[in-house]
Parts: structure tokens; C-alpha cells; sequence
């Protein structure tokens, strides 16, 4: 779990991936987690943005279900769209 939602990178090989990591709070209070399993996936929860790989994937929702499937992003098992780089 990284915050409130399941992440799972189907792509990341390591036997001992690190834990998910809570950085500093947002302004608002809202949490801010960093999940780097392995070198090709850089997931980041800033409040309610999701942010794979230095791109903006929108807003989750409470309780939304991530996947990091080489290079794709899905949200609930649907392509979640990149917004813009980070």
C-alpha cells in the first residue's frame, strides 16, 4: 500500500523491493509518498495526484488501484492518460 491505494509494478524483477516511503506533508496536510521498487518505476502519491516516471497521471480517488505494467499506467485496470510532465 503506498497511502490509501494498492500499487503494484508488474515489471520490477527484485526479489527485495524497498518500502514505500512517506515524504513531507503538502501545505493542505494532505500526504506525500514515494515508491521506487526498481529503477523504471518512480511512483509518487502528492495528495491525490499520481505521478509515474516524472508524468502527471491525474487525481486517484480514495481507495483507486494502481498498476505500473512496463511503462503503461493503469488506475483500476483502465489506461490512466498522461496530463503533463512533472
Amino acid at each position: 500500500m503506498v497511502g490509501d491505494h494498492k500499487v503494484e509494478v508488474t515489471d520490477c524483477y527484485r526479489m527485495n523491493a524497498p518500502r514505500p516511503q512517506r515524504l513531507g506533508d503538502l501545505p493542505d496536510g494532505k500526504h506525500v509518498y514515494s515508491y521506487v521498487p526498481c529503477r523504471d518505476a518512480d511512483v509518487m502519491i502528492r495528495g491525490d495526484e499520481l505521478i509515474v516516471n516524472s508524468k502527471l497521471f491525474g487525481v486517484l480517488k480514495p481507495g483507486d488501484v494502481v498498476t505500473v505494467d512496463h511503462g503503461r499506467v493503469l488506475v483500476n485496470e483502465r489506461a490512466a492518460m498522461v496530463v503533463s510532465d512533472k
